[in-house]
């Protein structure tokens, strides 16, 4: 066990369904103990949710956020099992490891799947979920741009390059960054290494999507209609090419008590660093104590 005590957070460690090691971050509540559990998306770490973690702590809340096997500071996995399945199971085991009961989730968007699954699969014990920029539908269109990155320039050679990268492949859907901006998003997706910095997560990952056609991509609809009666809270990057405001507003009708909130100016997925979409996470989760 390790803590970052200038974070706030201690690192907690499990053993995966084939004996992986695997790690999250665990925010401790010190003045109620209701739980949000954080899932990131296909090639993203717990470092993601670092300042929503803080944020929802300092008003009382436990925040876990995982690492997937083959990212952040989860063991890679030398059989490239990077399947939803394994995942989620990785996932089971840590909330009896960890001793988490009842909880909520944020999920984005590979991480909102997980977090359908767990609400359809633990109704008993899952309290609320909000969707980040993830619903029944998912667009091919967006699903293709992401298979063409996953594992690939996986290497710059400094922080500013880092930065610099992310700037050109992503500014004309976060229309609002600074530089400082794209210098922290960069210390989420990449790591210190030898000779510069590197992508934190397994290259393998791209096997996930190596298969993908129009025709392949996942109907979630029969796993969001088979979402139990519990809170929902579904964000949209205004800019987003995975979800659309159609599918949100399909997803409404469907459900007609879920909240909606588009995050204006950013696109797949919102960073959820912004004041008034973390008050509004706030407001969801605590309405659910």
């Amino acid at each position: 066990m390790a803590t970052d005590e200038q974070q706030g957070w201690t690192l907690r460690e499990w053993q995966g369904k084939d004996g992986l090691k695997l790690r999250a971050r665990d925010w401790t509540a010190t003045r109620e103990q209701q739980t949000v559990l954080c899932l990131a998306g296909l090639s993203r770490n717990s470092r993601d949710f670092d300042r929503l973690a803080a944020f929802l702590n300092a008003h009382g809340l436990r925040v876990i956020a995982m690492d997937y096997r083959g990212r952040g500071r989860s063991d890679h996995d030398p059989q490239q099992d990077y399947e939803l399945a394994s995942e989620s199971e990785d996932i089971r085991l840590g909330l009896d490891a960890l001793g988490i009961d009842n909880f909520s989730i944020v999920g984005t968007s590979r991480g909102g799947i997980h977090a359908m699954v767990l609400a359809a699969t633990l109704a008993e014990r899952v309290e609320g979920v909000v969707l980040n920029d993830i619903g029944p539908k998912v667009e091919y269109q967006g699903l293709a741009r992401i298979a063409g990155i996953v594992g690939r320039n996986m290497q710059e050679p400094s922080w500013e390059a880092a930065a610099a990268r992310l700037k050109q492949a992503y500014e004309s859907s976060f229309t609002s960054m600074s530089d400082d901006d794209w210098r922290a998003f960069a210390s989420q997706l990449y790591r210190e290494a030898d000779d510069g910095v590197r992508l934190d997560y397994d290259p393998a990952l791209a096997v996930a999507l190596e298969d993908l056609t129009p025709d392949t991509v996942p109907d979630l609809w029969p796993l969001f209609n088979s979402l139990p009666e519990i809170p929902l809270l579904m964000i949209q990057g205004e800019n987003s090419d995975i979800l659309t405001r159609r599918t949100v507003e399909e997803a409404r009708r469907a459900r007609p008590g879920m909240k909606t909130l588009t995050v204006t100016g950013e696109g797949h997925a919102p960073l959820l660093w912004d004041t008034a979409t973390q008050h509004e996470i706030l407001s969801f989760l605590k309405q659910r104590a």
